[in-house]
């Protein structure tokens, strides 16, 4: 089955870079293990939505590696994210490229 367009509310399309970082995490929170936890690394320019997920009932894999999407009609940034597991997250192993000046806690809100 394809993307079908009718299938988003216009209203979930986020509009500015700081809707895109908290749908984002929303729409992959939602859906995850209860010991998710998600960060953004904001990126200063505003054209990618970089999201570290940290959870156990991930893989741990040599170098991580993050996956990339969009941008798409109903999701108007390029996204990355990043899957870690706890273990990876406490030894930093975040790939070079990502190394960001604001991160931030996005998932469990506060």
């Amino acid at each position: 089955m394809g993307y079908n367009a009718s299938m988003i509310e216009t209203s979930e399309i986020p509009k500015t870079y700081e809707e895109a970082v908290t749908t984002l995490a929303r729409w992959q929170g939602e859906i995850a293990d209860p010991d998710l936890v998600i960060y953004a690394c904001l990126d200063p320019e505003h054209q990618v939505v970089r999201l570290i997920e940290i959870s156990a009932g991930f893989v741990s894999t040599n170098p991580p590696h993050p996956w990339a999407l969009g941008p798409t009609p109903y999701f108007p940034y390029r996204s990355e994210v990043l899957l870690l597991t706890p273990g990876d997250w406490e030894a930093s192993r975040i790939p070079d490229d990502w190394a960001c000046l604001t991160r931030e806690q996005v998932w469990p809100q506060a």
